[in-house]
């Protein structure tokens, strides 16, 4: 993007060394896009963000609010994520059968595709920043009503206190992942944004909004998630998602362009088998230390699938459950590697890549193994709701 906003290197310079940006697209005219760039802006070295395009598919990119570089830049968006802040992705219905989670958690710029049926990204605080003589600000993105529910409970000014503005969302986070109120509510949430009930008591709330905590962090691929990401990993993590060799070249056929230049996924290669003895004992074991009953837990995650790069290298011990995991319509970890297929990306994977999907298996694992949780959550909460205003 240097190169690119360097008015010193011409048009067919920039065409000579192949840079990217020289190819004409839909609705993107490439000479006429850099001649509006060169003259209404310049390279910003903060405009580099990390970028969410598929739950779990962090990328970089480069935000420029000049069209066509970007076809749509959402400039209240970069608004807001520019100021720093958390963000609730959701959409307004579901396209697809099964949908799974139908809203995820990212501190990243995000893509409007994101989701199926487009994303729409919900701010935790709202910024509004300085005008002329006017300061800038910072306050909690939350309506009189919600307000009002959180004083009834006894919660601090959520423009005052962090925790309280963002533990709406939690609490919607650890709803929205409860599998027993996406099962209850599938008519609901297919048709509509998802409704979720607000607990009428503080030690509901407060315990609500704890399990949100430990799924935003799972979901947030910019958090350090210590026993799962980091640090000493549990016993029953340990033994999943590693790869087996050093062959990093994706060629098994997890994706494929059309004559369009879009990426489609396809059956890749994948062997399905019974956990072995050490990785049964690893798993009693994570599942003891957890509080969790071993046959539930097995039950939760199935057995095990051995998902392979190429002939010879594979992430092994991924749990059915992990791999079936669908978050936005999306299969998260098939969806990731079908734009990693070396047709697709050029190249194979370095170590860093590869090891972001054990740690995206140890992440939805440790979401899985949740379910019993969020589950008596979503009961406490549906069965206290508080009595939202009628308007």
């Amino acid at each position: 993007m240097q190169t690119y906003f360097n008015a010193a290197i011409d048009w067919p310079a920039l065409g000579l060394i192949g840079h990217p940006l020289v190819k004409d697209a839909a609705r993107y005219k490439a000479k006429e896009a850099r001649t509006k760039a060169l003259a209404s802006s310049s390279f910003v070295a903060a405009n580099i963000v990390r970028y969410i395009v598929r739950p779990f598919d962090v990328r970089h990119a480069y935000f420029s609010d000049v069209r066509p570089i970007w076809n749509e830049p959402r400039p209240q968006l970069w608004t807001q994520f520019s100021g720093g802040n958390q963000f609730l992705m959701s959409r307004p219905s579901g396209v697809t059968d099964p949908e799974g989670a139908p809203v995820f958690f990212t501190r990243c710029l995000g893509d409007n595709d994101a989701q199926r049926g487009h994303s729409y990204y919900l701010p935790v605080t709202k910024h509004v920043p300085a005008q002329g003589m006017l300061p800038g600000g910072t306050s909690a993105n939350l309506s009189a009503p919600a307000r009002a529910w959180l004083a009834h409970l006894g919660l601090p000014d959520p423009d005052s206190d962090s925790v309280t503005a963002a533990a709406p969302w939690h609490h919607a986070l650890a709803i929205t992942y409860a599998p027993q109120y996406m099962g209850d509510n599938a008519d609901g949430i297919a048709i509509d944004w998802p409704r979720i009930p607000l607990p009428d008591t503080r030690p509901i709330i407060d315990t609500s909004v704890a399990l949100g905590v430990q799924v935003a962090a799972l979901l947030d691929t910019e958090a350090v998630v210590t026993g799962v990401t980091a640090g000493t990993i549990e016993d029953h993590l340990r033994v999943m998602g590693g790869f087996s060799g050093a062959n990093l070249a994706v060629k098994a056929g997890w994706g494929s362009k059309d004559t369009k230049g879009r990426v489609n996924p396809g059956i890749g290669k994948t062997e399905t088998r019974d956990w072995t003895d050490a990785e049964t004992d690893a798993l009693r074991a994570g599942f003891a230390a957890k509080g969790i009953d071993e046959a539930r837990g097995f039950a939760l995650l199935g057995r095990a699938v051995d998902v392979y790069l190429n002939d010879t290298t594979f992430w092994r011990g991924v749990p059915e459950a992990t791999w079936d995991y669908i978050i936005g319509g999306y299969l998260v970890i098939k969806k990731w590697l079908s734009y990693r297929e070396e047709a697709i990306l050029g190249r194979p994977l370095t170590k860093d890549e590869a090891r972001e999907v054990t740690a995206m298996v140890r992440r939805l694992t440790a979401l899985i193994l949740l379910s019993d949780q969020l589950d008596a959550n979503y009961t406490a909460c549906r069965d206290t709701a508080y009595a939202w205003p009628k308007t």
